[in-house]
């Protein structure tokens, strides 16, 4: 149990010394939710994302797309599978129910977590560049908008993926 909470604590303090200061001056809708609250979209997002790495269905050939793209490839769309799957999961559900109150805040918490991970570049790691995907998406179907100003700003009735009905 104290591992738990020594991973729930350490969350915790890189999301609100990190992501939510990155986020506050990016994101243009103003921070109106207290830290926790939005903390707790992120831990369920989390532990959406990390029952999606370990999802496998006999559809499920990542040697192909490895032999296709690349090793790289497959880590990166691993990261945004997992993404999407945890985002969606955070979105509907009794369990959601218990954790979340508010989606404008998950979707806040979302796109702070977003931009944690591009601050460093989408080039180096699998999860910046997974989040450069998704981001680069939202933006080309018009759920995010940038800014001329570089800050992004998204539509609250169109960019609450957890609405749509998921096809996995």
């Amino acid at each position: 149990e104290s591992t738990v909470l020594l991973f729930v604590n350490a969350y915790r303090d890189r999301f609100e010394r990190i992501s939510l200061p990155f986020a506050q001056p990016t994101l243009a809708t103003q921070l109106q939710w207290a830290p926790d609250d939005l903390f707790k979209c992120v831990l369920l997002w989390f532990r959406g994302h990390d029952i999606a790495h370990n999802i496998r269905t006999t559809k499920t050939h990542w040697e192909i797309v490895e032999r296709a793209l690349g090793s790289e490839a497959v880590r990166v769309l691993g990261e945004v599978v997992a993404d999407v799957f945890g985002y969606l999961l955070s979105g509907r559900g009794p369990i959601t129910e218990e954790f979340i109150l508010d989606h404008d805040a998950l979707d806040y918490a979302f796109m702070a977590e977003m931009v944690h991970y591009l601050r460093r570049g989408p080039r180096w790691f699998a999860d910046s560049a997974a989040a450069f995907l998704e981001l680069s998406f939202l933006e080309q179907q018009g759920y995010v908008f940038i800014g001329a100003d570089g800050k992004m700003t998204w539509r609250n009735d169109s960019f609450q993926l957890h609405r749509m009905r998921p096809s996995m």
